[in-house]
């Protein structure tokens, strides 16, 4: 499983050629001995050093003679392959789908249904109220003005002095006016625009000021 070293000896002038070779040996003894202790059983690293180095190595002498620099790019290769399959052997297992399809498909388009109904949601929420304040504002003040000069139809009803569930503002300014309680008068007539200032005012500030402009 393991490539031997081979022995510097003294002024030895290959000594630098063979340094490198038994380096080239070392990296693939410490691959073996990490791909033991990953689980690789020794015979599939046996298998992988036949067939990346012994093999390729023979031929590689025959073909060309001992060349120490083809060698050691035999043994790098073999290394890196060996290393490749410690990576495999490291990594987690593919996750497997355990979802009935149809039902996966079902609930991704009833996802897009409601991303697609929150969008419109947001929309309505940061672009159209937003643009409608200004307009929805001016309407509830008209209309909270407009509703103290329900004249005719307070009359129509019931006359000047109906019971009291149906005595109205106008009927109290009419016969206020009528009798000429002017000093009544200009007290209803201030407390009654104070009251709708202030709800204009709170109309403003709870839409904000954007609204009211």
């Amino acid at each position: 499983m393991y490539l031997p070293t081979k022995k510097i000896g003294k002024n030895n002038p290959k000594a630098a050629e063979i340094e490198a070779d038994n380096t080239a040996r070392q990296e693939w003894n410490r691959t073996a001995d990490l791909a033991l202790v990953s689980g690789i059983e020794e015979a599939k690293i046996l298998e992988i050093k036949q067939t990346e180095i012994h093999d390729k190595a023979g031929q590689s002498i025959r073909e060309n003679g001992w060349l120490p620099n083809l060698f050691r790019s035999i043994v790098g290769k073999a290394k890196e392959f060996l290393q490749a399959i410690i990576r495999e052997k490291d990594m987690p297992p593919k996750p497997v789908l355990d979802m009935d399809m149809d039902e996966f498909r079902t609930m991704q388009t009833l996802m897009l249904k409601v991303q697609k109904q929150a969008k419109a949601i947001k929309k309505i929420q940061e672009i159209t109220l937003p643009n409608l304040l200004p307009s929805l504002f001016t309407i509830v003040v008209l209309s909270v003005l407009n509703a103290f000069k329900v004249f005719r139809e307070a009359y129509l009803v019931a006359g000047d002095y109906p019971q009291e569930k149906m005595y109205l503002l106008q009927h109290l300014f009419n016969n206020w006016y009528r009798d000429l309680s002017l000093d009544k008068m200009s007290a209803a007539a201030v407390v009654t625009g104070l009251v709708i200032f202030l709800l204009i005012l709170g109309l403003w500030k709870a839409w904000g000021k954007g609204g009211a402009e």
